[in-house]
């Protein structure tokens, strides 16, 4: 994952259930949210990582700089992002 235009952003991996409640923060109907820390990563520029997640859900993965999370991303405005995602199974 790199920016290529902007600032810092948060990347946020979530299952279904975790998504679901992402919106709703989002939207401020909710207090709080959980995310899979390990494949997330917060305030960064670039990062190359992987991860194993379990295969009983649908994940998401969400790019974010709204400065949700302690630690995160800060607003920056626009902010261009190349993911590359490769899967092995």
């Amino acid at each position: 994952m790199e920016v290529k235009d902007g600032g810092p952003v948060d990347v946020l991996l979530l299952d279904s259930k975790n998504y679901l409640d992402f919106e709703e923060f989002f939207r401020g109907r909710r207090s709080s949210f959980k995310y899979f820390k390990t494949g997330s990563a917060l305030n960064i520029m670039s990062k190359s990582y992987s991860f194993t997640i379990p295969y009983t859900d649908r994940w998401f993965i969400v790019i974010c700089n709204e400065d949700l999370i302690s630690g995160g991303a800060e607003p920056r405005g626009d902010v261009s992002v190349f993911i590359k995602v490769t899967v092995t199974i």
